[in-house]
């Protein structure tokens, strides 16, 4: 908020900018011995992005429901948009994930489940005549649905790893899956593990993912009693898939994380239509050197820790998965800010790094202002404080 101002505080939310106010630190000015280095930077969380600048004696923090990454320098919004086609006696829901240019606001298709689409076209096919309902209450209960949604998991380097989840239903009877896709944010190709890192050492990880499922089966069917052979009929009924796969980050290395997978009937006592494996370290392309840099690091505290120049910032989550972050300085650490986590990359900003140069920054602003009304729910504070200038606050409650 502009000086002068007063300070809007929603009624309920005072304790919390109380708190604020404390973890900014008292109002003596601060030793340069542990004074913050200055930095600008994005944290990204899964459903949203702190706008965050630091310096010696100010934290400056923006929070907008974004998730936001780089793209050839450009900051890109990466959002999943739904559109429902219904008619009488069916109904289709397809969930697509684009992404948005902020500088030009020119918006891009990167993924859409083939699934509906393709079942979509064949009831229109059988059904040249329909016609679709804008109103969801007067499709027939016993009608066919079958819908998509799709959640963004990670984005590593240029590479966007989402999963999908696709409901088939009959009036009472229904189906469901659940796969991963691992997607090139500049074309929307999904791509297979050899189109990630060279056509044989994909090949080689693929061999000890479908062993190590193999090896899931057999140790699911030790188990002694009904429980241990219901787990493995349940596993042996899902088929590995090649394409199922997301990035992560595991230790210092790229690793691949294969979803097995299977459409089966929907059953609300048990869900055992998935089954994840352990993260495979993978050889790393080139942009990996880069791509990581950008990932937390795990310590052997428990703790994560980003490296954003010549500043350090140490991450700790609560029990609710709050994370606090503090910058790291030879007196100790001095608080940044808190946000509701788990953080998934750090994003360093400047005229330098961010393409176009001179424009970034007003596209910045305004996304995080048009964010502001995606949910009800955003509030912004003011705090003033003695010898220390304004501090502006975003935050999404």
């Amino acid at each position: 908020m502009g000086r002068g101002r007063a300070p809007f505080v929603n009624a309920h939310d005072w304790k919390g900018c109380i708190a604020v106010a404390l973890a900014l630190g008292a109002c003596a000015p601060t030793p340069r011995s542990s004074a913050r280095p200055d930095a600008e930077f994005l944290l990204v969380s899964d459903d949203s992005t702190a706008w965050v600048r630091t310096s010696a004696d100010t934290v400056v923090v923006q929070r907008a429901p974004l998730l936001l990454t780089t793209l050839d320098q450009r900051l890109v919004e990466v959002y999943v948009a739904e559109d429902a086609m219904n008619f009488e006696e069916g109904s289709f829901l397809v969930s697509r994930v684009f992404r948005r240019d902020l500088a030009s606001g020119d918006s891009a298709l990167v993924f859409a489940d083939s699934t509906v689409l393709r079942e979509a076209i064949r009831y229109l096919r059988a059904h040249p005549g329909a016609e679709r309902i804008e109103d969801d209450d007067d499709t027939p209960p016993d009608g066919r649905a079958i819908e998509s949604s799709v959640t963004p998991l990670a984005i590593v380097g240029p590479l966007l790893s989402v999963e999908v989840h696709v409901d088939r239903s009959v009036g009472d009877l229904g189906t469901h899956d659940t796969y991963r896709a691992t997607l090139d944010l500049a074309t929307g190709r999904r791509l297979p593990l050899s189109q990630v890192i060279p056509s044989p050492a994909a090949s080689a990880t693929l061999g000890t993912a479908q062993q190590r499922f193999a090896e899931a089966v057999t140790l699911a069917g030790r188990r002694e009693g009904p429980i241990g052979k219901a787990a493995s009929r349940a596993l042996a009924a899902l088929t590995f898939d090649s394409l199922s796969f997301s990035l992560s980050r595991d230790g210092d290395s790229l690793a691949a994380v294969f979803l097995v997978h299977d459409e089966q009937v929907i059953d609300e006592a048990r869900d055992s239509h998935r089954f994840a494996l352990e993260p495979i370290a993978i050889t790393p392309p080139l942009w990996w050197a880069q791509a990581r840099t950008s990932l937390p690091r795990r310590m052997p505290d428990s703790t994560a820790r980003f490296d954003v120049g010549a500043l350090s910032l140490d991450v700790r989550y609560d029990d609710a998965e709050v994370a606090t972050i503090a910058a790291r300085t030879t007196a100790g650490p001095r608080p940044v800010t808190r946000i509701r986590g788990p953080l998934r990359r750090v994003i360093p900003i400047g005229d330098l790094l961010i393409r176009p140069q001179g424009q970034w920054r007003r596209a910045l602003a305004r996304a995080f202002s048009e964010a502001g009304y995606y949910s009800e729910q955003v509030r912004a504070a003011s705090l003033r404080r003695r010898a220390r200038p304004t501090a502006a606050r975003q935050t999404s409650l």
